[in-house]
């Protein structure tokens, strides 16, 4: 246990030490680098996420940019960039709310906004219905 705790302080150190912690971008946080991308950039993932609600109505995330219902168990969740060369995968969360368990759940990037991906949720006899989720988009750099 000592051992793993002077290894995190040490690490947390030479981290605070950094250049680019040290840095700041807008004066809102330390700077944001980018890793070094391959010339054909097969090398390195931009990863955005969201945690939404039941019901579509509340989210939060990394890239998350807004939410918006098509009805029951459909969700837009758009983010900040292009993601029309992206892989999105979802998970159902747990809701209190839910009166059956969920049965599945589908993502897929939308063919009319490329920033966005649509989340569909049904319940166990597939019908359309509202579910907690969470969605993870990756992005080749």
């Amino acid at each position: 246990m000592v051992k793993i705790s002077i290894t995190a302080l040490a690490l947390a150190a030479i981290l605070a030490a950094s250049p680019a912690a040290a840095q700041k971008d807008d004066g809102r946080g330390p700077a944001r680098t980018r890793a070094p991308e391959a010339a054909d950039q097969t090398l390195g993932m931009a990863l955005m996420s969201a945690n939404v609600s039941y019901g579509c109505n509340h989210g939060y995330g990394s890239g998350l940019l807004g939410l918006n219902s098509l009805g029951a168990g459909a969700c837009v969740v758009t983010f900040d960039r292009d993601i029309r060369r992206c892989t999105a995968v979802a998970s159902l969360g747990l809701s209190l709310m839910a009166s059956t368990a969920p049965e599945s759940i589908l993502a897929y990037v939308s063919a009319d906004h490329g920033d966005a991906v649509i989340v569909e949720t049904r319940d166990v006899d597939g019908d359309y219905a509202d579910y907690a989720f969470s969605v993870l988009v990756f992005c080749a750099q």
